[in-house]
């Protein structure tokens, strides 16, 4: 999708998939921050050129095929805001996988937020670590993880920036392994 107007660019790009219900699903997701775009950006009378881009990777394991969508927005070419959201579905069934089917019970989502903690707390530098904001963004809730995908069998747990520390902190994408001691 490429959309040209006096205020803005939006360049969007998405997978085509088989199964009917998943690509809507794709289609409404990148159709609803285009909406939004337009609406934040569309009746902007400063001249500013703002734009809207959207890019994806694919990644596989065994099972699963995950979909991690890169949403940036950019005012007059410097980024002004980036965010991630994944789509997880099962390779035979083609159902979509949503992290509480993978964290689905509460030993789990307690030892994956413990892990979580933990990493964030090694990658975050110094002058952006909040352990306040860390904690209330790896609290033992399945919805707090929702930006997951799998690569080969690893979990991979994405925090967009502002989730856990400052913009300029980045984003974190994490890898979730268990260990049975």
């Amino acid at each position: 999708i490429e959309i040209k107007n006096d205020n803005y660019v939006v360049k969007v790009k998405y997978p085509k998939l088989q199964s009917p219900d998943n690509q809507r699903l794709l289609k409404k997701f990148i159709l609803s921050e285009i909406t939004k775009f337009q609406a934040s950006y569309g009746t902007d009378d400063e001249g500013y050129r703002h734009k809207l881009k959207i890019n994806y990777k694919i990644y596989n394991s065994v099972e699963l095929k995950s979909i991690v969508f890169r949403v940036r927005v950019f005012e007059e070419d410097e980024i002004e805001n980036l965010y991630f959201k994944t789509f997880v579905f099962n390779k035979k069934t083609e159902k979509q996988v949503l992290i509480s089917d993978i964290l689905d019970s509460e030993l789990k989502l307690i030892v994956s937020a413990q892990i979580l903690r933990d990493k964030l707390k090694e990658l975050i530098p110094a002058e952006f670590y909040d352990e306040a904001r860390v904690l209330r963004a790896t609290s033992a809730q399945a919805k707090n993880f929702n930006d997951f995908y799998y690569n080969k069998d690893e979990l991979h747990i994405i925090f967009s920036p502002f989730a856990v520390a400052d913009f300029d902190a980045g984003y974190f994408d994490i890898v979730v392994k268990f260990s049975a001691k």
